[in-house]
């Protein structure tokens, strides 16, 4: 594998992990499932746990979001590398064909 087709996977994979963490938000099942919609002290609980499941949803969320960008940085990284690389390499080969053997 070049290091232009790693780059692409990575940006790829990067993207997907961002474009995936909208869909967390999405499982989130509602207050009723903790029993939120519950009088008294039951639905006291059922929404401080709701809460609780919001909340951790959200984080994981912004993780991933992260995550999928710091994946995209590394790709943009990767390919300025392999272009330094690329250059470095045609002026080694420069000299030695100014130079000789």
């Amino acid at each position: 594998m070049r290091i232009g087709q790693l780059a692409d996977r990575l940006e790829g994979a990067g993207n997907r992990l961002a474009a995936g963490a909208g869909a967390l938000a999405d499982t989130d099942p509602g207050a009723a499932a903790f029993g939120a919609d519950q009088p008294g002290r039951l639905g006291a609980v059922g929404r401080m746990l709701h809460q609780g499941c919001s909340a951790a949803l959200g984080g994981r969320e912004r993780e991933a979001a992260a995550h999928g960008a710091r994946l995209v940085d590394a790709a943009d990284l990767l390919r300025t590398a392999a272009a330094r690389y690329g250059q470095a390499d045609a002026a080694a080969r420069s000299r030695n064909e100014i130079e000789g053997p």
